[in-house]
């Protein structure tokens, strides 16, 4: 009979997700998680499999826990208000993330993306449900007449995901409110 497990398996899990988050995968170790954790290494193996399944399911819990949760709807506000919105609490965000933590998904793209086919495809998945977000924003936008109908809203939404996950690399770096500033700035006059 199977002894019964001696820790809370969702508490293990987001204190993992934070290390990887902190360290990336690379940096973190077996004997990392197991400090950190409290955890043996046999019972993180026979919980979550091998490192690297701990690390997709610690990145998944990311991906439901900490994203923001981006559809693009916006029936009563202004589109480029809330275009804005999103780049000003960005910024807010970095300025005030003193670990320099950055996005963990943003993380691991930069440390994994074209290595390991797994973060790939959960990263090409977050770039698209964010292009996604802001295309129809951006075409919400213009259907209320507030962004030219002659600009292409697939271009912009790109444009604007790519803004966004600059910023994610800018937090991690040397985050500094007058560039965040300027560029959301450059960001709305894009739309009109």
């Amino acid at each position: 009979m199977a002894r019964p497990k001696a820790f809370d398996e969702q508490k293990i899990l987001n204190k993992a997700m934070r290390l990887f988050w902190e360290k990336g995968y690379q940096a973190t170790s077996i004997q990392d998680l197991e400090e950190h954790l409290n955890v043996g290494r046999r019972s993180l193996y026979n919980t979550f499999g091998s490192k690297h399944d701990l690390f997709l399911t610690a990145l998944d819990q990311y991906t439901k826990t900490e994203s923001p949760d981006f559809d693009g709807s916006c029936p009563e506000t202004s589109s480029v208000d809330l275009i804005q919105a999103i780049f000003e609490e960005l910024s807010l965000e970095a300025l005030g993330d003193s670990e320099r933590s950055g996005c963990m998904m943003v993380n691991s793209a930069m440390e994994l993306a074209g290595r390991d086919s797994d973060v790939t495809g959960y990263s090409e998945n977050a770039i698209k449900a964010m292009t996604n977000g802001f295309y129809k924003l951006v075409r919400d936008g213009q259907i209320k007449k507030e962004i030219p109908i002659d600009k292409d809203p697939m271009a912009l939404a790109q444009y604007l995901a790519n803004t966004m996950l600059g910023f994610r690399v800018m937090a991690k770096m040397d985050p500094q409110k007058e560039t965040f500033e300027n560029i959301t700035k450059v960001v709305i006059q894009s739309l009109k």
